[in-house]
């Protein structure tokens, strides 16, 4: 096994600091259940700042030189299996591009929060990324695109949507799930809008918000993925560029509590 440099022991060691849940911050989302905890955990995540979108000094792409850094010094990109560096001043990688896990287009496109919030943002080939398109994620062949790590296809889990979707690595399912309970909590109160695939997968309301389908297969991902520590130290990482966490890889029992087995029963954090 590779020895880690000297630079990112440190930046691991910082994240470890901030890896704990600072006391205090769910407290408004104790003793609520279903669309009412949702609701709170909206309030709650909803403040904090974002980063410029793009390279350069605090854009994105600094971000990412933080978040998605590889122990062994790669860009972790969970759309392919290439490995590329970050060339270092915040600068795009050769071949890669931001990828948007909950497609822009699903609200419009608006360059707001949402379109600049690390949590659902991933370092992605190029490739990859214009192949997934604004496809929703889902269970497929692969039939339109395969390279090792995702797949698109049409989807075949349930019956609601059998329309285009992209599908994973088994080991990413948990991570893409938890962005999207994030990202269709903290902007519950958005208008999705945009092509059918948004419509096929979030319902109008604000809870529970996904459709049945898609809250079956995102609680079946949380499940059998669970949190990792990849998934930690990137939110430790964002949480001190945006100042706000992802309640689900804090408490992934939130998510029972709002779409899942425990959604009528009161949540205090464990």
């Amino acid at each position: 096994m590779k020895k880690l440099s000297a630079s990112i022991v440190l930046l691991l060691g910082a994240l470890y600091l901030v890896a704990q849940v600072p006391a205090g911050y769910y407290y408004s989302a104790e003793g609520k259940s279903g669309k009412e905890l949702k609701t709170a955990l909206h309030q709650i995540i909803r403040q904090g700042k974002r980063l410029s979108y793009g390279s350069g000094a605090g854009k994105t792409w600094s971000g990412f030189e933080q978040s998605d850094l590889h122990p062994d010094g790669y860009v972790w990109d969970m759309y392919s299996l290439n490995k590329r560096y970050f060339p270092g001043g915040a600068k795009v990688p050769s071949g890669m591009n931001i990828e948007h896990s909950v497609a822009k287009s699903w609200w419009g496109g608006t360059n707001n929060d949402a379109y600049k919030d690390l949590y659902h943002l991933n370092p992605s080939d190029i490739s990859a990324n214009s192949a997934r398109s604004n496809y929703p994620l889902g269970v497929n062949n692969g039939s339109k695109f395969n390279n090792g790590s995702i797949k698109v296809g049409y989807n075949t889990f349930g019956t609601e949507y059998s329309g285009l979707s992209f599908e994973p690595l088994d080991e990413y399912k948990g991570d893409f799930a938890r962005a999207y309970m994030y990202m269709f909590t903290c902007y519950e109160n958005f208008t999705w809008t945009g092509t059918s695939a948004p419509s096929m997968l979030v319902a109008k309301e604000t809870w529970p918000m996904l459709r049945n389908w898609a809250k079956t297969m995102l609680l079946e991902w949380h499940r059998n993925d669970p949190v990792s520590q990849k998934e930690r130290s990137r939110m430790a990482a964002i949480y001190t560029l945006q100042d706000n966490r992802n309640p689900f890889i804090d408490y992934p029992e939130l998510a029972e509590f709002i779409w899942g087995s425990s959604s009528t029963q009161a949540w205090y954090p464990g």
